[in-house]
């Protein structure tokens, strides 16, 4: 009973496998082959995509949804083991996370995006920290904007911005976290501050 089970389960993904097909598209508009290789879903119009290097490896793999890149995308770079990005997309634009990796797979920028446009939280990391923080509205700063210091991870500087401009404190720290010098903004025009007494 064992293989039969075994055997069924094969003979289902060989004929899901004839099942697909697999196309590779010219471009009209260059008139040279399409690099990339398109495996028909079947019952759907999406369609899996993967681009492969001279060495058949894989460069990109992801989905596309009548001819639009739609869901998570993973794009290599030398290694073919860690990603160098992770992108998600919507009607062939950004849309939803975002993520950037070192070719030792440690994550050194995660954002969002909505339409092309960062919209939410974003972090830059250096040795799995993070070193900058901010949050983004339709493609522009808003709220906190934090630096930390990349060796020793002390927060060194937070910033506040509206609409992409700075507006209210700007606060600089030492590495015992007492803030040195502060500024105040009103929509991107320093209005008062400097050095803070100790």
């Amino acid at each position: 009973m064992k293989y039969f089970i075994i055997l069924a389960s094969f003979m289902l993904f060989m004929a899901c496998n004839q099942n697909d097909q697999t196309t590779t598209n010219a471009d009209p508009q260059t008139s040279t082959a399409d690099p990339y290789i398109h495996v028909d879903i079947e019952g759907t119009n999406v369609q899996r995509v993967i681009l492969k290097n001279r060495d058949g490896k894989i460069r990109e793999e992801g989905f596309m949804l009548d001819g639009k890149r739609t869901g998570m995308w993973i794009i290599f770079d030398r290694s073919d083991v860690f990603p160098q990005k992770i992108i998600s997309y919507q009607n062939d634009l950004y849309n939803g996370p975002y993520y950037e990796f070192t070719e030792r797979g440690q994550m050194i920028l995660k954002a969002n995006y909505i339409n092309n446009k960062l919209d939410g939280y974003f972090a830059r990391y250096k040795f799995s920290k993070e070193v900058v923080t901010a949050n983004y509205i339709n493609g522009k700063l808003n709220g906190e904007y934090r630096e930390y210091d990349e060796r020793k991870n002390f927060l060194t500087k937070v910033e506040n911005y509206k609409d992409d401009q700075l507006h209210g404190k700007v606060e600089y720290y030492n590495q015992d976290g007492v803030v040195i010098m502060e500024y105040g903004y009103k929509n991107g025009k320093k209005m008062s501050g400097g050095m803070v007494d100790q």
